[in-house]
């Protein structure tokens, strides 16, 4: 059976209660009116309740139909679930400012907000004071800052040569150790002093990498490790005054070299290595040299010292000098006895000794000294 309704208001003094469906054409249900449906409600306008203070159009309610409470649905309406979580959101967006809060206390946790107009995300602690603070400088490069309490811990960000980061005491607040560029876009490791100079200093440079090591007075290197112009290692030690105390390096002909040097910066002792043989070169009085004894014939071997100790016994002994060029200093042979045996001191083979092939040591307790020329033998001294 169908009823219809007039197009004016309908007045009912009780209940509506229909089993099939009820259309409004146009006008609204008067207000005091119970409707009750067992299958469907349908019109064209909207729906107002309390009397036309809250309405809802079909579209809005149509955001609501199959959101799932917790659960985020493309195009619905987001119902938080019981425990006021709900997943699933891909992107989020907020025009100024989002936050975690503390319901207990009010304080913000968590920050993510614009500052200068550049995103920044801040983590807070009770005090609402930044811990962890990530974002952009004034000149649009990013960084990251960690804090204790109110005291810097870390820096991460850059300057005109690139990539910085900063290691802070957060006792004294002063930056104990940094990783930074230099002018020349070489990376820098420092280990710095409270006052920001540095201690220790690792970088490369032209040839490669180097470690220096400084005063703390005076901010002077006074231990240097490095690569030499030849990429060979090198190590100088200096005093305060910039005065050189030791080097270890190479010389040119490749090789290895020891130099000591006295106060003022004047070489005093130099060892090198020469074709294979240790020698030894004195400039400073009171410095040991090492004595050898022999008593038959022998080439000197300049490892085992620079003073030859010679015994001869009858028949005399000869005694056969390096090649000059092994040799960087004087070589002193003497005869240890007063018998008539002699000792001949012979150059190498393409040599000789003041213009001879060789000399001999004929009196009793006879001694000379011999020093080098270069490639062609050995001046008697």
């Amino acid at each position: 059976m169908a009823y219809k309704f007039q197009l004016g208001a309908a007045i009912l003094s009780g209940s509506l209660t229909q089993e099939g469906e009820i259309t409004a054409q146009s006008s609204n249900l008067a207000a005091g009116v119970d409707l009750i449906s067992a299958r469907n409600l349908q019109g064209n306008g909207t729906l107002s309740l309390d009397g036309g203070t809250n309405t809802i159009s079909a579209a809005e309610l149509n955001r609501l139909d199959g959101a799932t409470a917790g659960n985020v649905v493309a195009n619905k309406a987001v119902i938080a679930s019981g425990a006021k979580a709900i997943l699933g959101v891909s992107t989020m967006q907020a025009e100024t400012a989002m936050q975690v809060i503390d319901v207990g206390n009010g304080q913000s946790l968590a920050k993510m907000a614009l500052s200068n107009s550049v995103g920044h995300i801040y983590a807070t602690n009770a005090s609402s004071q930044k811990l962890i603070e990530m974002g952009a400088d004034t000149s649009g490069r990013g960084f990251m800052e960690a804090k204790f309490a109110n005291d810097k811990l870390f820096t991460a960000g850059g300057d005109a040569r690139g990539g910085k980061m900063d290691f802070f005491s957060h006792i004294d607040d002063y930056i104990g150790a940094s990783i930074s560029f230099d002018a020349s876009n070489r990376a820098v490791f420092a280990v710095k002093q409270a006052d920001g100079n540095p201690s220790v200093e690792m970088k490369t440079d032209a040839n490669g990498g180097k470690m220096d090591f400084f005063s703390h007075i005076d901010d002077i290197w006074t231990i240097s490790l490095f690569m030499d112009s030849n990429r060979a290692g090198a190590l100088t030690l200096r005093d305060r005054n910039e005065e050189n105390l030791i080097k270890l390096n190479r010389n040119d002909s490749g090789h290895g070299r020891l130099q000591l040097y006295n106060s003022s910066g004047a070489e005093v002792i130099s060892l090198r290595n020469g074709q294979g043989t240790f020698t030894k070169v004195v400039s400073a009085a009171g410095f040991k040299e090492t004595a050898q004894s022999l008593n038959s014939n022998a080439t000197v071997n300049l490892d085992n010292g620079y003073i030859v100790l010679a015994t001869p016994s009858v028949g005399g002994m000869t005694l056969t000098l390096p090649a000059s060029t092994a040799a960087s200093g004087m070589i002193k042979v003497k005869k240890t006895n007063s018998s008539a045996d002699t000792v001949t001191i012979a150059a190498a083979g393409g040599q000789s000794i003041d213009g001879v092939a060789s000399i001999v040591l004929e009196s009793s307790y006879a001694a000379v000294g011999l020093i080098p020329n270069g490639t062609s033998g050995w001046y008697v001294v």
